[in-house]
């Protein structure tokens, strides 16, 4: 009879230990999504903001265009007429 007592209380404390274990196995699964969460949130926040500058790139490329577009014509027009800037 005291056999059993003892197996019992083993197996109680065995048993008390697995569920320790699964128990921090959860919070680590827990802690480990909300890591996966903060890091997509990162994610995003990141593309935005590089999507948000390849704009403005962009916006200035275009302006740089324009501006030697014009400078360039402007260049034709004055050898056309004669009076050519010396820079």
């Amino acid at each position: 009879m005291e056999y059993m007592v003892q197996a019992s209380a083993d197996q109680r404390e065995r048993l008390s230990m697995s569920v320790e274990r699964l128990n921090q196995s959860g919070e680590r699964i827990n802690e480990s999504r909300r890591t996966i969460l903060e890091t997509e949130e990162l994610g995003i926040s990141i593309l935005e903001d590089l999507h948000q500058q390849r704009q403005t790139l962009l916006h200035a490329h275009n302006k740089v265009l324009y501006v030697s577009h014009a400078f360039f014509s402007f260049l034709c027009a004055s050898k056309e007429m004669g009076c050519l800037l010396y820079v």
